[in-house]
């Protein structure tokens, strides 16, 4: 967890900017990582949200606090990354099952061009101690560094 999030401060983007993990400030990539505020994507359907809170932690397997805790719904065969859909006023929404678990353990928006990465590299995993909001660098580092 990195200071920012530890001191409990916003880390929403000032601008196209925003904080990384390491609390370096960076520019994020329009588009690359779409915005996830669940209050606006639910327009104030508080029920409707919260019937969507607890259908989506019923398809997240239970664990440890340390363990894994993998998505049980649809996972993408190409990429590994839980995958659910909404729809709302007739239109479909595609959300990523980890994006949709740090957004509601932390209740803040992921900003737009904000990855939300994995300490455990597995890419179903949504246990919200295992995610941390970063960058596309970091990113790529710690593939490099897999590899």
């Amino acid at each position: 967890m990195s200071n920012v999030e530890s001191q409990g401060q916003s880390i929403f983007p000032v601008g196209r900017e925003h904080l990384t993990e390491a609390g370096h400030r960076t520019t994020a990539l329009p588009g690359a990582a779409h915005r996830l505020d669940l209050e606006a994507l639910f327009e104030g359907n508080v029920s409707r949200l919260e019937r969507f809170i607890n259908t989506f932690w019923r398809s997240v397997e239970g664990g440890t606090l340390d363990g894994c805790r993998p998505w049980t719904g649809c996972v993408s065969p190409m990429t590994g990354y839980g995958r659910l859909e909404v729809r709302l006023s007739g239109e479909r929404k595609v959300l990523m099952a980890h994006r949709v678990a740090w957004a509601l353990a932390n209740r803040m928006v992921v900003p737009e061009g904000v990855l939300v990465r994995h300490f455990c590299s597995t890419r179903a995993c949504c246990n919200p101690t295992h995610l941390y909001l970063g960058d596309y660098c970091g990113n790529k580092l710690q593939l490099q560094v897999v590899e």
